[in-house]
Parts: C-alpha cells; sequence; structure tokens
C-alpha cells in the first residue's frame, strides 16, 4: 500500500493542499519499503487528490 504524508522539509505539515512536498511511503506487512518525496504540484480544487492517485496513492 502507499500512502502520502504532507510534509514540510522533514516534518509533517498540518497544511495538506498547500504543504510544500508530499511523502509517499509504501508499506507492506507493516513494514516501510520504500519513501519518496514529491513537491506539492499547486492547489486547485480536486487536482491534489488526483495528482496522489496517478502516484499509487490509495
Amino acid at each position: 500500500m502507499r500512502i502520502a504524508i504532507s510534509t514540510d522539509r522533514r516534518h509533517v505539515s498540518p497544511h495538506f493542499g498547500r504543504c510544500p512536498s508530499f511523502t509517499l511511503v509504501d508499506i507492506e506487512n507493516g513494514k516501510t519499503l520504500k519513501r519518496v518525496e514529491v513537491e506539492n504540484p499547486g492547489h486547485s480544487p480536486g487536482y491534489i487528490p488526483q495528482f496522489l492517485h496517478e502516484k499509487g496513492v490509495k
């Protein structure tokens, strides 16, 4: 499973839509397999969920 965490450098950001980046984390059987940081593509209604879905976030 891949999840997205809104991040600001190495910290969790409380502003999901306006955070500088997202950390995408692949988890399997409770273990972290991979971590990738992607830049926030910008804020427009409905775009971020679509963007993250295209990156494999469930």
